[in-house]
């Protein structure tokens, strides 16, 4: 085992685009990653065995303020940084003697989305964890913030060193949030015994969740687990827009457009109604589906699987109850795809109707479902057969006999 110390900072010319800054970052950090090997683990023996060789870089990718903020219904510009947002990258390559069998490159950031434009300009020791809940406590605040990620970052970092780089994941949480619905008083009353915010304890209590297996963990290090990784394009069937759905649409856009001045929510209502009009209009000249990348990492015992969407908790749960593997790791809002939106249950759409009110079931209309539960369950059955095929293949009867 070796590692080298590697420190990535982004040069301060790259100036206020909110995409540049971005893109930059990404490109330095994946490729400082490559340039680097920060953490390598090589088994011993002879050549046809499989070698995991591991490497991770972490790069500060905080914008200079004043920055305009994504999310919510209005344009939103801060001054004020609350924690600094940061990428972190882990890349896992499967090594037989000198010859790459496979390889992959996890990238974990503190944003909202990274548009595919960014996305396409890139194809130490880490914890990667993946935890179903947005991380967004401060939704509302005008604030650059990483939210509870980053107490849990600053937690782990105490016990287990300060160039610890820690991948935050989101798992199937469409229908999720970390704020409380009910038990708000006794939860408060911890929070203030402990002397903690809302947003901390969330961040300890992830960091405690950690701390709970690491030393199990420990037990049970492999070095000599076959990496396979496999990419599938899958066409979902899109949620039919109604005639009814329709009309709708275009009266909201028509009364939008016909104002002097647009205000409010007005330019962000605007794009979420235009998009069910002209998917109304696409679907009735024959396009119906929605195409998807769907990733699959097979990491000795662990699968780990992607979708682009806010998908729903129950669809998780379905491919992990499903999934041949010891352990699945679900990431959502990866992939790239743009503005794929919430995936909501058959009983989340029987919430409420497209209406006028932009708010009414939010996550469950086609306003902001693109696709629908009916395409939900394609998604999760192609996800499970391309686990089981993993399961199946050569690399996996090698995991298993390395055991």
């Amino acid at each position: 085992m070796f590692r080298e110390r590697m420190s990535l900072r982004i040069a301060r010319k790259v100036g206020h685009s909110h995409r540049g800054f971005c893109s930059a970052a990404l490109a330095i950090a994946v490729a400082g990653l490559l340039l680097e090997t920060t953490l390598a683990l090589a088994a011993e023996g002879p050549s046809s065995r499989v070698t995991l060789l591991i490497g991770t870089a972490t790069a500060d990718i905080t914008p200079k303020l004043p920055v305009a903020l994504t999310g919510f219904q209005t344009a939103r510009t801060t001054r004020t940084i609350q924690s600094p947002l940061t990428v972190n990258v882990l890349a896992l390559e499967s090594r037989q003697g000198e010859r790459t069998t496979d390889l992959a490159i996890l990238v974990s950031c503190d944003l909202c989305v990274i548009r595919p434009g960014i996305q396409e300009q890139f194809r130490k020791q880490a914890a990667a964890l993946s935890l179903a809940c947005p991380a967004q406590m401060s939704q509302g605040e005008t604030v650059v913030s990483a939210d509870f990620w980053h107490y849990a970052r600053e937690r782990l970092r105490q016990r287990c060193g300060e160039d610890l780089c820690v991948l935050g994941f989101c798992a199937p949480a469409g229908d999720q949030c970390p704020h409380l619905s009910y038990r708000k008083k006794s939860e408060a009353r911890m929070d203030q015994l402990r002397g903690l915010s809302r947003t901390e304890e969330l961040g300890r209590r992830i960091a405690q969740a950690f701390f709970d297996v690491a030393d199990v963990m420990a037990k049970d290090i492999r070095t000599d687990v076959p990496l396979v990784h496999l990419v599938r394009q899958v066409d979902l069937p899109q949620r039919i827009v109604t005639e009814a759905e329709y009309a709708i649409a275009k009266k909201v856009c028509a009364d939008i457009d016909a104002k002097s001045e647009p205000g409010g929510w007005d330019t962000w209502v605007r794009r979420l109604y235009g998009g069910v009009h002209d998917r109304y209009v696409a679907q009735q000249q024959g396009d119906r589906n929605y195409p998807m990348e769907l990733h699959v990492l097979r990491l000795g015992d662990v699968a780990i699987a992607t979708n682009p969407f806010e998908l729903y908790l129950d669809y998780g749960v379905q491919i992990e109850a499903r999934s041949p593997a010891e352990q699945t790791f679900l990431i959502q809002l990866a992939s790239p795809s743009e503005n794929a939106y919430y995936v909501p249950t058959p009983r989340a759409v029987t919430g409420g109707r497209f209406s006028e009110t932009v708010m009414d079931n939010y996550s469950a209309t086609v306003m902001t479902n693109i696709v629908g539960p009916e395409g939900a369950q394609v998604l999760v059955d192609r996800t499970v057969e391309a686990i089981g095929e993993l399961w199946k293949s050569p690399a996996g009867a090698s995991a298993a006999a390395s055991r």
